[in-house]
């Protein structure tokens, strides 16, 4: 074999030849112990073609008349080279061209991947029989572009190689390892005779892949010189057809992504909350660059330079960096960027000195490549977004960069946008506040309004979910909060979050509260809040020894989403002016303030409550600044029930309502809410502690399972959160003997998660329709399959299990509560549930203990959680009257889907539109499903009041329904008619006497 020759400095640029199209054909010399006989039987041929006689001359004729076919039939087939619409197509066309024109058994193609550097293969065309082709696809064969095998040595070097014969001896000179691994993916084995492999070379001379060819069909035929002529016209052909393809798969991209670009940037150009730009920006950045990791950093500059003197903090981040930690501007890639402007697209981090591995360490993550580009905002640089690692290729390439430039560009402008919105909006509620505290100045109030006008005015400065205002008592040593009129809330100074401020003066900005050792939690256990974000300031007097006199304390700022994010600088700044103006007026009531607490401390009776006893739902929902979600869907969606007269006069908000109350209105509760009361919940039964289950991992997996519920009229995420808190107010009965940790997590895992992802229809649609889930669970319980199926795809994700730290048999033991539970919410197995409950002793669950049954540990999970599922009208008249107005609509979006398909409409869908019918539908329930259940069920739990006075409900709720189902004018026409007869009996009293005989 001739010595490999040096590549050149571009992996795939083609090395210089001759004119003639055979120099470059890469065969065996005189010294190789490959040697083949191709030239002395080519001499041999070609003495044959000398017309020495008329027969000779007959046959060379006749051979000429043979080539000439051969090169018609050839030219035939490398036109259809580069037909297909795609890449395959276009491989295809390629060798099926290979095997026709060289009468080869089989062809493989390998192409160039520039975005990984390496040569691809997927597909193998081959002769059954000599006669029919076959293409395969195989697994993909990924070859790298080195000099020491043969399709890299081809690659680098541009030429054709051609070993005609090969022997057994011959096992070295070639590197052939990737037809095994070929073979060894599709089971199939390849034996090698001879093979010609050459570069498929474009016409600016870059070698696009590598074409080969193995075993002449003819048993004994070796490949030729015109076989090697005609590689190199299939290559050229070849050639065309790949960069055609390339051309129109570029335009397609480029299209399909600066369409995309345009659109991201349309919508993010709307945003006014600088939150949800940056937000925006990471999820355009991921999809349109396919990186593995953005970060924005944010530039802190000095007040009075323009020059980026300040330092980088972390603002946002998908690869572990530390959110809130700051670097000067001086240090890596990410500052550089800062201080020049320049963007940076750089291939190996590693060999850039100026690229700090520190954090890859800290992490366990390895930076392959990087892209980082500034953000610019009125000329100066704001922040740089830097992406790490591109998924489909090794590095970032231009098109990448410039995609990336645009977008920070609308980034920097739709910052500057979002920042200006909202200073006029802050100018705006500042004047409100103003306005607030003139009034507040100018009227008399008492010290418990004043408050309120201050929580009020507060909520106009910040979206958060609250606000308090504690003033201080020194002479106690407390700080003290009006609750109501009359009623105060007291603190002693140093204790908790409030008290600390008070006593030291700090000011305390925390992004998560469960992580200061101050912070009273039991505050949370005992209200079901969950507090996160707090900002709390010290409020100073106006005189000169700036006394502390109150302190104002913020709790979970909300973004425009509702989400709960961080106190920001801005904030912090915000609430500080606030707190300035705050003392002016306070300097007013202090008097007022003095006489409320003296009164309170003398009133003996009064019991001084300490922090943990502070109520909250009722404060909170006063001053939340969202629309109820129950109040916008019933404004869309109302039935036309009517409440009665003393319902509807009810003063709602008034009464304090604890996480732990049966009656918590669900449907009046924010998605933040009751993720928060989720966790607390679990705290409540010490589940985090036993199971090693950490805040971030509850938070995470509650986050998960709320959205992967559908937003359904009645199956969705409040639905399934209002089961799980009816679940869990069971679980607290004192009628039940013993539940192990696992037990109690297994159950309410369940009730979160029993209808979640719940297509908004029963089982019947689902088999009526045929859907993909009815043939997955072969029709039987569909949904509830599908359910348990779902809830462990979010706990089988780390970052959400929260079964991770368990036993090998308590995970065991957890699944199948878990599973069984949920199918046991199927209403086709209600009538076999109810038999099995009615054979049970009263007292079967409270002597319940760890030898019991497995059976009745079964039953026991199974019907609570089928309790808590029926329980949507087991709740005061205006909460049910809520659910059940969600289920009729629901209901009749499937009807109505059912009759458009042409399906039967079950009988209690039918009709639901007229409220009668609705009501009637409704009372039928009551009727025959949930009161004979209730009454059944809560025999066991004789002493939960909760249980028993949710049957009171029921009744309350039915009557209403037996009420709603008649029409008003048939009951005006019998009130008519009794009117009559009352009126008859008083002028003939042998009426009544004559109705009385009758009645005996």
């Amino acid at each position: 074999m001739l010595s490999p020759t040096p590549p050149s400095t571009n992996p795939n640029l083609r090395q210089s030849r001759t004119d003639s199209p055979l120099n470059s054909h890469r065969t065996i010399n005189d010294t190789s112990p490959l040697r083949s006989s191709i030239v002395q039987r080519q001499r041999a041929r070609s003495s044959s073609y000398e017309p020495q006689t008329l027969e000779g001359a007959k046959q060379t004729l006749d051979n000429l008349h043979s080539r000439a076919e051969e090169f018609s039939n050839m030219l035939d087939l490398l036109m259809q080279i580069g037909k297909g619409a795609t890449l395959r197509d276009a491989e295809a066309s390629i060798m099926s061209a290979s095997c026709d024109i060289l009468n080869a058994e089989r062809s493989d193609i390998f192409v160039w991947d520039p975005d990984y550097e390496v040569l691809r293969s997927r597909t193998r065309m081959g002769r059954q029989k000599y006669d029919d082709e076959q293409m395969e696809i195989h697994p993909e064969v990924v070859v790298e572009p080195e000099r020491d095998n043969l399709i890299g040595y081809v690659f680098h070097t541009a030429e054709i190689v051609c070993v005609p014969e090969r022997r057994i001896d011959d096992e070295h000179e070639w590197d052939l390892d990737f037809l095994q691994t070929t073979d060894e993916e599709t089971g199939k084995k390849t034996d090698i005779f001879g093979f010609i492999a050459a570069p498929v070379i474009s016409s600016d001379d870059t070698v696009q892949g590598v074409i080969m060819v193995f075993n002449k069909t003819q048993p004994k035929e070796i490949f030729s010189d015109y076989d090697l002529f005609s590689i190199e016209q299939i290559s050229r052909f070849a050639s065309n057809a790949f960069k055609a393809w390339e051309s129109i798969h570029a335009a397609q991209n480029a299209k399909q992504r600066m369409e995309t670009l345009v659109g991201m940037i349309k919508h993010i150009s709307n945003e006014t909350d600088t939150n949800m730009v940056i937000d925006k920006m990471f999820q355009m950045s991921r999809s349109i660059l396919n990186a593995e990791g953005i970060t924005l950093f944010e530039l802190i500059r000095s007040q009075d330079s323009k020059i980026a003197e300040g330092q980088l903090r972390i603002s946002k981040s998908t690869v572990g960096d530390a959110i809130g930690m700051t670097f000067s501007i001086s240090e890596g890639i990410a500052g550089h960027v800062a201080r020049t402007g320049e963007v940076l697209n750089i291939k190996d981090p590693y060999s850039d000195p100026r690229f700090n591995s520190t954090a890859d360490k800290e992490n366990g993550f390895h930076t392959r490549s990087l892209l980082c580009v500034p953000v610019f905002q009125q000329g100066m640089v704001v922040a740089v977004i830097q992406a790490v690692n591109k998924r489909t290729g090794k590095f970032f390439n231009d098109d990448d960069t410039h995609l990336l430039q645009y977008l920070s560009e609308s980034t920097g402008i739709s910052l500057a946008q979002a920042a200006l919105f909202h200073q006029v909006i802050r100018d705006r509620r500042q004047a409100q506040v103003d306005k607030i505290f003139i009034q507040v100045l100018s009227k008399r109030c008492s010290t418990h309004k004043f408050i309120m006008n201050v929580m009020k005015a507060a909520q106009l400065l910040l979206e958060m979910e609250r606000f308090s205002l504690y003033l201080v008592d020194h002479h106690h040593r407390e700080v003290w909060v009006t609750v109501e009129e009359e009623n105060i809330i007291c603190v002693p100074l140093g204790v908790g979050i409030a008290g600390h401020v008070a006593e030291t003066g700090d000011v305390l900005n925390i992004p998560d509260a469960y992580e200061f050792p101050k912070f009273q939690r039991d505050i949370d256990l005992k209200t079901g809040f969950r507090t996160k974000s707090v900002l709390c300031i010290p409020v100073l007097s106006s005189g000169v020894d700036k006394t502390i006199i109150g302190v104002v304390q913020g709790i979970n700022r909300l973004n425009n989403r509702g989400d709960i994010i961080p106190f920001n600088e801005g904030d912090m700044k915000l609430m500080q002016q606030f707190g300035t103006q705050l003392s002016v007026v306070m300097r007013q009531m202090m008097m007022e303030a003095s006489i409320t607490k003296m009164s309170v401390d003398r009133k003996s009776a009064m019991e001084r409550k300490s922090s943990s006893a502070v109520p909250v739902f009722s404060l909170a929902r006063e001053y939340r600044t969202e629309l109820d979600t129950e109040t916008k869907y019933n404004n869309q969606h109302s039935i036309g029930w009517v409440l009665p007269d003393e319902i509807q006069n009810e003063e709602s908000g008034v009464k304090l309502v604890k996480s732990s109350d049966w009656d918590l209105d669900v449907l009046a509760m924010t998605p933040n809410e009751m993720e928060n009361t989720f966790e607390v919940s679990l705290e409540q039964f010490n589940l985090l502690e036993n199971h090693k289950i950490e805040s971030k991992t509850v938070q995470t997996f509650i986050g998960r399972v709320r959205e992967t519920y559908l937003e359904n009229p009645y199956h969705n995420f409040h639905h399934a959160f209002h089961v799980f808190h009816s679940v869990h107010c069971i679980l607290r009965s004192k009628s039940i003997g013993f539940l192990n940790s696992c037990q109690v997590l297994s159950v309410l895992i369940a009730a979160i998660c029993h209808d979640i992802d719940h297509p908004g229809n029963n089982n019947a649609y689902e088999k009526e329709t045929h859907s993909e889930l009815a043939i997955r669970y072969s029709d039987d319980s569909i949904l509830e399959r599908h359910h348990c199926a779902v809830a462990f795809k979010v706990l089988n994700e780390e970052e959400s299990n929260l079964l991770g730290n368990l036993s090998r048999e308590e995970f065991s033991q957890c699944r199948k509560i878990i599973i069984q539970s949920i199918l046991a919410t199927d209403m086709s197995r209600h009538a076999d549930l109810s038999r099995s409950l009615a054979l049970l002793p009263d007292d079967v669950f409270e002597t319940m203990d760890k030898d019991s049954s497995s059976h009745l540990f079964n039953t026991f999970f199974s019907a609570i959680l089928h309790t808590g599922d029926l329980s949507g009208q087991a709740l005061p008249l205006r909460q049910a009257l809520k659910w059940g107005e969600r289920v009729i609509n629901e209901f009749t979006t499937q009807a109505n889907n059912e009759a458009a398909r042409g399906i039967p409409v079950a009988p209690f869908m039918a009709n639901l539109d007229n409220p009668h019918r609705a009501a009637n539908v409704q009372k039928g329930y009551i009727d025959f499903i949930l009161k004979p259940w209730w009454i059944q069920f809560i025999r066991f739990f004789p002493d939960n009041p909760d249980l028993i006075k949710s049957l009171e409900y029921v009744d309350d709720v039915k009557a209403f329904y037996v009420s709603a189902s008649e029409p008003a004018e048939k009951k005006k026409s019998e009130a008519k008619f009794v009117k009559g007869v009352l009126k008859d009996v008083e002028e003939n009293p042998e009426l009544e006497e004559e109705k009385e005989m009758k009645s005996g």
